[in-house]
């Protein structure tokens, strides 16, 4: 069923993993998809890029414009915002996805990647929100999604402390922001998403070709969790961090099967 029919939404970090699969999940459910990141070009060690994305969904029938973002950079935020809104008319539903790691031991970690990682990660997801909200507001209608990860709670896999901070940082950015418009009748759903490790090309890339991946989490899971939370109005679901369990209880009660 196409439950995103008529849908806009912008998923950044869409070249690959989590993200490359909600924007192909969000094409198959009727939506028009943003496609955002920094890559347009192959890399050999983390194949995927944003125009490959766009024509996967483009040869499904779908709609998809790849626009390229680096989140360091506040007028490339602006620009994929506006862009979108020439392209489709209107934005529903934003995915911060993005995200960067660095893993080094703590007193050997550079202050430069330190600010990227930051500014990637926790600033670039706040000044996506920031940008998309006053159009949800204008429409009274919308959901942002940001994706944690499970290296804000446990360091299973040590991924760096930056990247970690951040992420324990998006989880509360999020409440925040849902509190801030808890009762004022805007209808946007504020949501965060919290995978475990997740077979997605970054990911196994950070674990190493010795590291066992068997058992972990699909990114196409995720795309299918991020269908779902795009459905649903502020007095339905807001504010919360979601685990896997968690989602797939609210789906069950919505009378959706995950």
């Amino acid at each position: 069923m196409k439950k995103l029919e008529g849908k806009v939404a912008i998923v950044t970090g869409g070249s690959r993993g989590i993200g490359k699969s909600t924007a192909l999940a969000f094409a198959r459910a009727g939506a028009a998809v943003t496609v955002a990141a920094r890559t347009e070009v192959e890399n050999p060690r983390m194949p995927g890029t944003i125009h490959g994305t766009v024509e996967e969904i483009q040869n499904s029938g779908g709609r998809a414009l790849a626009v390229k973002v680096d989140l360091t950079k506040d007028e490339d935020i602006t620009n994929m915002i506006q862009r979108t809104i020439e392209e489709f008319g209107k934005v529903d539903i934003m995915v911060n996805n993005a995200g960067v790691v660095y893993r080094v031991l703590p007193w050997e970690f550079p202050i430069k990647r330190w600010d990227i990682i930051m500014n990637v990660d926790l600033r670039g997801t706040f000044l996506c929100c920031q940008a998309v909200l006053p159009y949800m507001m204008k429409q009274n209608s919308g959901s942002i999604i940001n994706v944690s990860s499970v290296a804000a709670q446990t360091r299973e896999i040590p991924v760096g402390i930056a990247y970690a901070a951040a992420k324990a940082g998006v989880e509360r950015l999020t409440w925040e922001l849902a509190e801030d418009f808890k009762g004022e009748g805007y209808n946007i759903s504020i949501n965060a998403i919290r995978p475990h490790y997740t077979a997605s090309e970054g990911a196994l890339l950070v674990a190493g070709q010795d590291y066992d991946t068997s058992t972990w989490q699909r990114p196409e899971m995720w795309a299918g969790f991020c269908v779902f939370l795009a459905t649903r109005n502020a007095d339905e679901l807001s504010g919360r961090l979601l685990l896997e369990h968690e989602i797939r209880w609210e789906a069950y009660k919505a009378g959706w099967v995950l």
